[in-house]
């Protein structure tokens, strides 16, 4: 029972630890950080789906791994934990986590000239990191010295998100690590349940090719009276009429655009219209990919062109 309490007590600490951290960050590339299980760390999303930013807590789980067990109970025996911060690589495709990991590794002379030496680890779940370690501070350090720690998780993740998403990067294929949006309309806006339009470039990691589309996505607005069956259905009403109003443009649009893909699931909440340029991925060699890139971009122009004209005619 007391194990338990100081197990509670010790989770809130972090949490109010952690929030600290991420009030300093904020507006400064690292808004709403995921919300993670795991009290004694915290991530950011970047701009690249698979990939995170870590600052945690953590047992030196390297050493860790090279130590026998101690004691009768056969538990493992942990050295000191140690405050780390972190890019994380984390799909359920561990052939690719490495792919993108080695990727990265190839400007580890650069990244390190402007962050010190890294550790670069492949994890055995898949999963890989580049991380920085400030040993052997836990939560239960002085006031002073959690500040200490508390000022180094801020500088090191801007010192991160500075060299890795915006300084370091200079081959084309770091262009696919974002999404954006172009264009967005409203769908019937007098209605509680909407459906947006919104311009989208992807890149599907699990099929090796690009796309360029439109991803019509519903969602709730305002109160609407009913059961949470009768919700769905009528979002799946409006979704219906959407795709059906550009469905009846279809010769139209297809005679600018060229053949398409039209209703392909996206989400449980969203269909898509788009076009794809198959057999490319990121770890394409460099000439490949700013010829993929000039498809993207003109493709991106031709899909604003023809749909700003048909979001007009949609009632």
């Amino acid at each position: 029972m007391h194990d338990e309490a100081r197990r509670h007590q010790d989770d809130e600490r972090y949490r109010r630890f952690f929030l600290k951290v991420a009030d300093r960050l904020e507006g400064q590339g690292f808004d709403d950080p995921p919300s993670s299980t795991l009290p004694h760390r915290l991530e950011f999303r970047t701009t690249y789906p698979w990939v995170h930013y870590q600052a945690a807590f953590l047992p030196r789980l390297t050493e860790a791994r090279q130590l026998m067990f101690s004691g009768e109970d056969g538990e493992p025996f942990f050295w000191g934990p140690e405050a780390r911060v972190a890019v994380v690589i984390r799909n359920h495709d561990a052939a690719r986590n490495h792919r993108l990991f080695d990727f990265i590794l190839e400007d580890k002379s650069n990244i390190e000239s402007k962050l010190g030496e890294l550790i670069w680890e492949r994890e055995c779940n898949g999963e890989s990191r580049i991380s920085v370690r400030l040993p052997n501070r836990t939560i239960d350090d002085s006031p002073m010295a959690l500040k200490e720690v508390e000022d180094w998780f801020v500088q090191t993740l801007k010192d991160f998100a500075g060299v890795f998403w915006r300084q370091l990067p200079t081959k084309p294929a770091w262009s696919f690590f974002r999404n954006w949006s172009h264009k967005r309309w409203t769908y019937k806006p007098e209605c509680p349940v909407q459906a947006w339009i919104t311009l989208d470039e992807w890149w599907e990691p699990g099929q090796d090719r690009v796309g360029v589309g439109i991803v019509i996505q519903t969602f709730y607005k305002g109160q609407y009276e009913g059961t949470e069956t009768e919700q769905e259905a009528h979002a799946l009403a409006i979704r219906g009429e959407a795709l059906a109003s550009l469905t009846q443009q279809r010769v139209f649009v297809e005679s600018e655009l060229g053949p398409l893909h039209w209703g392909l699931p996206y989400t449980d909440q969203s269909y898509r219209i788009c076009v794809f340029l198959s057999d490319r991925t990121c770890f394409d060699e460099d000439a490949v990919i700013a010829e993929t890139r000039r498809w993207i971009d003109n493709a991106i122009e031709k899909f604003k062109r023809v749909f700003e004209q048909v979001a007009e005619t949609i009632e």
